[in-house]
């Protein structure tokens, strides 16, 4: 076994006490953060100086009216853009036109089919869904032919 004597008991027993004094005699004194960016100066004297300047001063006059020389140029550039939207806007006004023409005929022509209908259910006779169907197709068709063309088909199963 080992001594009460040895040196290694003796480190048990003993405490250390440091005093903070004696530490910051050791540390290395604390580093100073560098910028990324510089210090900038905002006095008064830096800015006053850029004012001084008598040609500075002549960039704060109101503006002066000058004369455009390809004025016409300008205007008659703005007027071709003018007219392209017209003439576009037109064009699509005339296909809807020509479409709305279209759907009336279709229409017209859809009617006198119905009244044809209308003139021969007077007669009993049978009716093949799927040729009416294909003559006047339900999703296409507005309401008012939905119902004259359900009055023909009631009147033709009577």
């Amino acid at each position: 076994m080992a001594s009460a004597d040895s040196p290694r008991d003796r480190l048990h027993n003993t405490i250390i006490i440091s005093s903070d004094v004696k530490m910051n005699e050791h540390q290395p004194p604390a580093r100073k953060l560098r910028r990324k960016r510089p210090r900038t100066d905002y006095s008064y004297s830096v800015y006053e100086a850029l004012f001084d300047d008598p040609d500075t001063f002549e960039l704060w006059q109101p503006l002066q009216k000058h004369k455009i020389s390809n004025l016409n140029m300008v205007l008659e550039t703005a007027n071709q853009g003018i007219l392209d939207i017209f003439k576009v806007e037109h064009a699509k006004r005339k296909a809807l036109k020509e479409e709305v023409q279209h759907l009336q005929a279709e229409i017209t022509r859809k009617d006198r089919m119905i009244d044809e209908l209308e003139t021969k259910s007077e007669e009993p006779f049978c009716v093949d869904i799927d040729i009416v169907q294909s003559a006047f197709p339900p999703l296409t068709q507005p309401a008012e032919h939905v119902v004259r063309l359900s009055l023909v088909l009631s009147k033709a199963t009577r």
